[in-house]
């Protein structure tokens, strides 16, 4: 037929909205088709810029869990009886949608995913004798429903400054989503797959200790994240070209100028709205998150080993070694450590746990752990001797011999 698949959307759209069947529609003559396949020019216009001046509340309405149209067709018709019928207020919120809010295949619920990645542009740190620019990574997190944004400058895309640079996305969130998403970053996901992929066990932990759940984004499928990469392009200009006219020798100084332009960001009204981003994480997500968890998180380090036959086991990190009960000689066990403590598992069984001690060749020791003999040698001493010998039966000879 020689016509676009736009032009047919518009003519279905019509079509469903006249409340016609086939049949009926094939009886009529060209001026009356004409009336129902053409906007209408003498539709009420103060009923019409009523519904219009609603659609942006509702649209925000809809992101919310649980949040239908036709809940929200209630609603309206209890405060206009005489308003449009369910089918053409569906009508006109889509046509409203498609004309004024931005492209977006994906509903986003509030609450529900973060979006994190890292920006492809680096900032710089600048060498205060030399002049010399250090390269830094970008990191950027959005919420999926307000797009509210979180950035900072890292060092780099190691396993320890990404989690990090999470953690202080969700403090800045003030709450946790129910799903984190990345990319298939080395820091997040070990071994990529279309289905399952195998997540970094430091990630894995941190999402546990946090109550929240990742899901990475699939391989050579942009639009999964094209919620963050469409807002780093933004940042780009928002963010980037500010601090350009800057010289930074300080990480800490480059951050907070990040957060002063991201602000701006996050308060300047959305594209033919008379809302920002923080007005809606404000009113509708916000409250939607899960509270964060009493204590930070702490990083954990892994290392395996096995349990020597003086009941102990060694960290290579630190160099020392912890006790482990002394039937377990012998097994190999899996050292998890952070920066305050160290325990030790077999089989996924915790058999120790000690505070950690960066002591070079030292030993960490639990009594508990040892054999009667092992417990026996450590308790030795002058003192201890001296007690024993003198309730011996020995004694008096002993006395004897001093005069």
């Amino acid at each position: 037929m020689g016509i676009s698949r736009n032009t047919v959307t518009k003519y279905l759209d019509f079509f469903s909205v006249c409340g016609l069947g086939y049949d009926e529609i094939m009886r009529l003559i060209y001026k009356q088709l004409e009336d129902i396949f053409e906007p209408k020019t003498n539709e009420n216009p103060e009923n019409l810029n009523k519904l219009l001046e609603l659609f942006p509340l509702y649209d925000r309405e809809l992101r919310k869990p649980g949040m239908i149209k036709r809940k929200l067709w209630e609603r309206y018709l209890k405060e206009y009886p005489d308003g449009y019928r369910y089918t053409q207020f569906c009508f006109h919120f889509n046509r409203w949608k498609k004309s004024s809010l931005p492209t977006m295949r994906i509903h986003h619920k509030a609450g529900d995913s973060m979006f994190v990645d890292f920006a492809g542009k680096k900032l710089h740190l600048v060498d205060r004798k030399t002049g010399e620019k250090t390269d830094l990574e970008v990191f950027v997190a959005i919420m999926g429903a307000s797009q509210y944004t979180y950035m900072e400058a890292t060092m780099s895309q190691l396993k320890e400054d990404f989690i990090f640079c999470v953690e202080n996305a969700l403090y800045f969130f003030n709450g946790v989503p129910k799903g984190i998403v990345p990319d298939n970053l080395k820091s997040s996901v070990t071994r990529t797959n279309a289905y399952e992929p195998q997540l970094n066990e430091a990630f894995e932990d941190f999402a546990e200790h946090y109550d929240t759940v990742v899901f990475p984004a699939r391989i050579r499928k942009p639009r999964d994240k094209s919620l963050v990469e469409g807002v780093i392009r933004i940042l780009y200009q928002r963010v980037y070209v500010p601090l350009q006219k800057q010289a930074f020798y300080q990480l800490e100084d480059l951050n907070l100028a990040i957060l002063k332009e991201l602000d701006k960001h996050n308060k300047t009204p959305l594209t033919n709205k008379r809302y920002s981003r923080w007005d809606l994480f404000e009113q509708m997500e916000k409250n939607l998150l899960k509270p964060l968890p009493a204590c930070h998180y702490q990083m954990k380090e892994y290392a395996f080993g096995t349990v020597y036959r003086h009941c102990h086991v060694y960290l290579p990190k630190d160099k020392h070694y912890y006790s482990v009960p002394h039937y377990y000689i012998g097994s190999k066990v899996k050292i998890v450590y952070t920066q305050s403590t160290v325990e030790i598992y077999s089989n996924y069984d915790l058999i120790a746990t000690h505070e950690r001690d960066r002591t070079a060749h030292a030993y960490t020791i639990v009594p508990e752990h040892l054999t009667q003999n092992q417990k026996h040698y450590l308790e030795l001493n002058p003192e201890k001797l001296l007690e024993e010998t003198e309730t011996a039966s020995i004694t008096p000879l002993y006395n004897s011999l001093l005069f």
